[in-house]
């Protein structure tokens, strides 16, 4: 069988990583975030900590250092252990997928 998960909050922990960053950058702890998708409005930020938010986020190399959610890693090697072809799919660009590559690498 073949098996197609998502990365961000199925395999990696994107949102933790986030946040930490943006507490690192912005010098602050982060609210509690909101139910909703987009990250400024989540967080309560203005548009100039957003981007700078982003910008840490790029140069701190968060995309190939966003934790792995244990259970989901758990998951993904029991159905390789069954001979499952697992993949992974997220829509970044090609210096974000080389990043992901590299940290799925490290799993192995």
């Amino acid at each position: 069988m073949r098996i197609a998960i998502d990365a961000d909050q199925v395999l990696f922990d994107f949102d933790a990583a986030w946040r930490m960053t943006a507490g690192q950058v912005l010098g602050r702890p982060m609210p509690k975030p909101a139910p909703t998708y987009h990250l400024m409005v989540r967080y309560g930020l203005t548009t100039s900590e957003y981007h700078k938010v982003w910008a840490g986020f790029e140069v701190m190399g968060m995309w190939a250092r966003c934790p792995i959610i244990p259970e989901a890693l758990d998951r993904v090697r029991m159905w390789l252990d069954m001979g499952h072809k697992v993949f992974v799919a997220s829509t970044v660009d090609a210096h974000v997928r080389e990043q992901r590559e590299a940290a799925l690498d490290r799993m192995a």
